[in-house]
């Protein structure tokens, strides 16, 4: 059985309203790697059968937002959607929540990273809390028997194979292939009959310590005259500047 974990992201096209203590964007939508993980589970599901469910996490604001995304991957072949409310916490709170909803699971994926999240941590803290193999970068998997098959992408072409004991957990960061396009009247037929369950875990809040610092504003002069009194003041500046 499969697992995928989509994480809720801030939309960047849209922008951020930035507040003293807090980044506020307009719009959110899903981690774009935890999309391609999805194509891979749903690949997956129809070259071994095998099932797949998938998790959406998203804070309170993004917490609706997160629905069309779960709806769509259904619609690509996903058995089943759940979705977690997360406030503001760490990665490894986020895992600790989640460990026991996800040890029923043979693979799962999730992006390697997201765009808030650049260090690609969340997926190697799930597998550790889970005492189970993790590799990122995965470009393409393979089952065979009770182990998985990964390419994992070192860069400028090159690639690792790598087999992989199951349970395992995986992070993606691209495809072989374009996603699969769904019509919109087939998310939309999804959307009225599909249900998304609220997954109920107690994910602890962890207070962030978040801090926008601004450097200090220089002094400015403007320099007036001709060329020549421009010239002239600018190198007693200079000559002041490294006397």
């Amino acid at each position: 059985m499969i697992c995928v974990i989509v994480r809720a992201v801030p939309d960047l096209v849209e922008g951020l309203e930035i507040e003293e203590r807090d980044v506020r964007p307009y719009r959110y939508i899903a981690n774009e790697l935890d999309e391609y993980a999805v194509e891979h589970a749903v690949s997956l599901k129809e070259k071994y059968n095998e099932r797949v469910e998938v998790i959406g996490i998203a804070s309170e604001d993004a917490y609706d937002e997160i629905d069309e995304s779960l709806y769509m991957a259904i619609a690509k072949g996903v058995d089943k959607a759940y979705k977690v409310k997360i406030p503001k916490t760490t990665s490894y709170k986020i895992a600790d929540a989640l460990s026991d909803f996800l040890k029923k699971f043979d693979i799962i994926l999730t992006g390697t990273l997201a765009v808030d999240e650049f260090y690609g941590v969340l997926g190697a803290t799930i597998a550790d809390k889970l005492d189970i193999p993790y590799v990122g970068g995965v470009r393409s998997i393979e089952i065979e028997g009770d182990s998985v098959i990964v390419k994992k992408e070192l860069g400028g072409g090159a690639y690792l194979v790598l087999k992989v004991k199951k349970p395992a957990l995986f992070g993606i960061l691209s495809l072989e292939k374009p996603p699969r396009y769904v019509p919109i009247s087939k998310l939309r037929s999804v959307m009225r009959s599909a249900e998304i369950e609220e997954l109920k875990v107690k994910v602890e809040e962890d207070v962030l310590d978040v801090r926008f610092l601004e450097p200090p504003k220089p002094e400015v002069e403007f320099i007036d005259g001709d060329p020549e009194e421009v010239a002239e003041k600018l190198a007693e500046i200079i000559r002041g500047l490294i006397s």
